[in-house]
């Protein structure tokens, strides 16, 4: 498990997929940690992953940018970014920012990580 300071942003495998775990409020600090996790997963090729926003009760701008580049990058590579457990205000920022398609928002882990594979087989 890749960890970041302060243990605010951690990574667990669960098979192909990557969760990455948001323990805090997104602001410009752990947007930062979030942002260079995101790049390094997508750097290694990891192209399945879900972000857990259970743990985050606001999100800054600065935090859905970070979001939403990754979510670009995956695109271009033919898959989503999937969120899970975000609070209803993250999702109508991340919705009203434009990004539709960008995104796919699920209630639980658990569902986020049985779409990915549904979603995105291997291949």
């Amino acid at each position: 498990m890749m960890r970041w300071p302060r243990r605010k942003v951690t990574v667990r495998r669960d098979g192909p997929v990557r969760v990455v775990i948001v323990r805090a409020d997104i602001d410009e600090a752990v947007a930062a940690r979030l942002r260079s996790c995101l790049n390094d997963l997508a750097s290694a090729g990891h192209t399945r992953v879900v972000v857990d926003l259970q743990g985050a009760a606001v999100c800054d701008i600065t935090g859905c940018d970070a979001l939403l580049q990754v979510a670009r990058r995956l695109r271009a590579c033919g898959r989503q970014l999937h969120i899970a457990g975000a609070q209803p205000d993250i999702g109508r920022l991340l919705r009203s920012l434009g990004a539709v398609g960008a995104f796919a928002f699920h209630l639980t882990v658990d569902e986020a990580v049985l779409a990915v594979g549904a979603s995105d087989p291997i291949g």
